[in-house]
């Protein structure tokens, strides 16, 4: 029915088709890491929780309160491979539950009929490689043990979301339980300073993905100006390049 209507309003999108004006369309991969191999992602983690040097790293993809369309989180997904939306992962050397360990949102039946399905804590640990793997409705509970005695944490302030409150007041009461003794943590710290120095490194993973994703862009890009003309709207257009 969506197809019909966007023949009806523009007679000549077949013909256009035909001169090579849509971009092919991308099959999403299966894989939950995209198509990454798990190696990548453990390479990776490797390489920070060396430069972690006692500290802790926590990363994590918020869920979007309005309901909109999820965008995994750049940083969580690097080291990690998860873009399951409510996701907090926690990277730490020789932590109490293992050098990574992941929270997930637990299966809800009620709730994956509208929102999609869940891995769970556990086949999400297994299918990421965590030491750990905790539902999220015990992320309250378990993360200030997690980050007590850290040197310092790696997390970005500026959410203000329930996570963000969580590591402050871990920070907190680590704090004032350490005063005696003179341990840490000291502070929180952007994961900018670990990853982005890292991100600097390409496997040629990555670097295949880029030059696809390129590729794709030129194609989209070159089948917008053969769609659009004047009077059309953005809607539309959005409709034709969909359905190329």
């Amino acid at each position: 029915m969506v197809r019909a209507l966007a023949d009806r309003t523009d007679p000549d999108l077949e013909r256009r088709r035909r001169l090579g004006g849509c971009s092919q369309r991308v099959k999403k991969s299966p894989d939950s890491t995209r198509g990454f191999s798990p190696e990548i992602f453990a390479a990776r983690r490797k390489r920070v929780l060396t430069d972690l040097d006692g500290s802790a790293l926590v990363l994590s993809s918020e869920t979007d309160p309005s309901g909109g369309r999820h965008r995994p989180d750049r940083d969580l997904f690097y080291l990690t491979g998860v873009t399951e939306p409510g996701a907090v992962a926690v990277l730490r050397a020789d932590g109490e539950d293992g050098d990574f360990v992941l929270f997930v949102r637990v299966r809800n039946a009620e709730e994956e009929r509208w929102s999609g399905e869940r891995l769970g804590p556990d086949r999400a640990g297994e299918m990421f490689g965590a030491d750990t793997a905790y539902g999220s409705d015990v992320l309250s509970k378990r993360l200030p043990k997690l980050l007590a005695g850290a040197k310092s944490m790696y997390f970005r302030i500026g959410s203000e979301s329930p996570l963000q409150s969580l590591v402050v007041g871990a920070l907190q009461t680590a704090r004032l339980q350490g005063a005696r003794k003179g341990v840490g943590p000291y502070g929180i710290i952007d994961p900018g300073q670990l990853l982005d120095p890292q991100r600097l490194m390409k496997h040629p993973e990555e670097l295949e993905r880029m030059r696809s994703a390129a590729s794709i862009t030129v194609k989209t890009d070159n089948s917008s100006t053969i769609f659009s003309k004047s009077g059309i709207s953005n809607i539309l257009l959005r409709l034709e390049l969909y359905l190329c």
